[in-house]
Parts: structure tokens; sequence; C-alpha cells
């Protein structure tokens, strides 16, 4: 139960707790559309702003990161270091655009069952509000954030009441699993190619949609020296054991289909699964399961099932709609390594 695409989802949905802002229409361009609904940059700069601009919040969050980075995981800090002027990550950008489209997913539900909080309700979600962030930090954000975080917790709270308990039951347990078989994957057999660029892998797809074969491809054209002498076999292995990027796409497409490429640390990627065995919906995986849908709240249910059916439009220079994943992925410089996708920790963004 703790895939990289989970871990990524709780994340951001733990993220909303310490500063999901309602998305509004603006006439600046788009940092984002969710369902017809725009998030304006001038919005997302704004609550940058009031985030990185907040001393007490940007400390604790700085220590959370370096929490999670000595454990291993993947964090994101709110400034890039070794800049003359604050610039903020391009990770921590999209953690906060992603908070931003999971808000206006619950807006658009409020309005859609006609339970939007009153003026009274919103005033009173102040105590709420201060309670999901590092003691003491916040009064310090401005009034403008404070506004909109106390609306988006009234909104939050009255989604709530109107969805009910989420089921834990057998059926409930039985639909979960099904619908998620990338959470119970026990082993897969993975073989790869290993390009430079986006278009080398797009044309090697196309010469093996075409009929060419996956090991002659990857002995001549794979930068992965260790698996393409052995036509891009990378073995059989459990999950855990890659480059998130790498993972989530091989965990999710279907046995023997090519995937589209696949950027990650090591440059782009055609995949193919040749086979997967999933764990057994045993006494274990189901205690595992009826545990996670008794902790789960009613709205993260509700954001984590909208999220797979949201049409979501990203400005580029913020990032990418992950369609597996379900969220924004910030843009991805190239990076210096070379070979097989190594060993990583599934990523997860910190939350005050």
């Amino acid at each position: 139960m703790t895939r990289a695409r989970r871990c990524a989802a709780a994340a951001a949905a733990a993220l909303i707790s310490v500063g999901v802002l309602s998305a509004c229409t603006s006439t600046s361009p788009d940092a984002a559309k969710v369902n017809g609904t725009t998030i304006s940059q001038s919005t997302l700069l704004r609550e940058l702003h009031a985030l990185g601009g907040n001393k007490a919040f940007a400390d604790a969050y700085k220590n959370l990161v370096s929490q999670e980075l000595a454990q291993g995981q993947v964090a994101y800090p709110i400034f890039d270091q070794g800049t003359a002027n604050q610039t903020y990550t391009q990770g921590f950008t999209a953690v906060v655009l992603n908070t931003d489209v999971q808000a206006a997913l619950v807006h658009q539900e409020v309005v859609r069952r006609h339970v939007e909080p009153s003026a009274a309700q919103v005033a009173a979600a102040t105590a709420t509000a201060a309670q999901q962030f590092p003691s003491g930090t916040f009064t310090a954000f401005d009034p403008w954030f404070r506004e909109e975080y106390k609306l988006r917790a009234a909104e939050s709270t009255a989604l709530e009441k109107a969805l009910g308990p989420v089921a834990s039951d057998t059926a409930a347990v039985q639909s979960f699993y099904t619908k998620n078989p990338q959470d119970f994957i026990a082993q897969e057999c993975l073989s790869h190619i290993l390009v430079p660029s986006e278009s080398e892998a797009a044309k090697i797809r196309t010469e093996l949609v075409g009929g060419a074969k996956f090991v002659n491809e990857a002995r001549q054209y794979s930068k992965d020296t260790a698996s393409a002498i052995k036509g891009g076999d990378l073995g059989c292995v459990q999950p855990g054991n890659f480059d998130p990027a790498f993972e989530r796409v091989a965990d999710t497409i279907a046995v023997n289909q090519l995937s589209q490429p696949v950027h990650s640390s090591f440059g782009w990627h055609v995949i193919l699964v040749r086979s997967r065995q999933l764990q057994p919906l045993d006494a274990t995986n189901s205690g595992r399961i009826q545990q996670y849908l008794k902790q789960e709240t009613a709205v993260t249910a509700f954001v984590g099932s909208a999220l797979q059916s949201a049409k979501v439009s990203v400005n580029p220079a913020y990032g990418t709609w992950d369609a597996v994943l379900h969220g924004i992925v910030a843009p991805v410089a190239p990076g210096p390594n070379a070979g097989a996708p190594t060993s990583s920790t599934p990523t997860s963004a910190p939350s005050p």
C-alpha cells in the first residue's frame, strides 16, 4: 500500500491542509485549467509569495524537507539554492499547483451539490485553518491568504458532511483491490530501451509497432549497456526498485504493451512489461485495505476519484499533467546519470 502513485497522491492531499486555495478566473495567462475552471498565473504567484514570505512557515517547511531528504525520500525545497534572488523551485511550484487543482475539484463538487458554506461557517473556520499549520504560522500569512484558506477549509467541511463516511466493508475492500492492481504487485519482469532524447524513443517505438524485435532494437540503440546485451532485459523484480518516473509507468501499463516514451533522470525509455504477478487478496492485504479505507476521509477519497476523470491542462512552464500519477509533474532537466534505472524511494512531498 506504499506505492509511488498512492504516496504522491497522499502527499498532495496532505498539502491541501497547508494552503489549498480556491481557483479563480483571471485575465492573466493560465497556470492550469481544471474541467474548464482557470487557475491563473497571478493566483499561483500570489500563493507562492504568501508561502515563501511567511518566515515561520518557510522555516518549518525547510526542517521537514531536511527530514524527508535524510530519510532518502524525494522532497522539494521552497527556494532554489545558489541564486542571487529567491527563486521558487519547480518541484515546490508543482506541489502548490497540484493543491489548486484539487481545490478546484472540491469547489466544483460543493457548487454541484449546493452545499456552499455560509459566511458564518467560513468565519468559524479560522480555528480549523490555524490547526493545519505549524503553531503560530497561520496568523503570519497575509489577510488574502488567510481568507482564501478559511474558505477552503469551510468547503472541505461542508463536502465531508455531504459525502458521508467512507465504506470499508468487504465489498469496498474488493472494489479497492480490483481498481488498484498497481498497489499489489508482487513481481514484474521488465525490459526497456534507454536513449538520450524523446524523438529517439518515439522513433524506436514506431519501429517496434511496425514489427521490429524488441531485443534487436535494445541491442542496437539502448544506452543502458548492462541490459542492452540482454535485449533490454531488466530482470524480474519487486516494486520499489526503479526511478519513480520509470516505475509508475511500468506498474500501470498492460502486460506486453509498449509504453509511450517515458522520461526519467536517466533519459528516455521505451518500457515493456513481459509479465506481472499480483499479491493475493488474502487476510493480510484485506486488513491493510480496510485499515486504509477507515483512515481515509471522504474528501480525500472524493479527490482521488475525481482526479482520475478530471480534464486538466497545464501551462508547460509549470510542468505536465501525468495521467498515471493524476497530478502535475514539474519540468525535469536532463540528469547526469547514465545506465539502468536505479533503486529509489517513491516520490513524496513533505507537508507541515
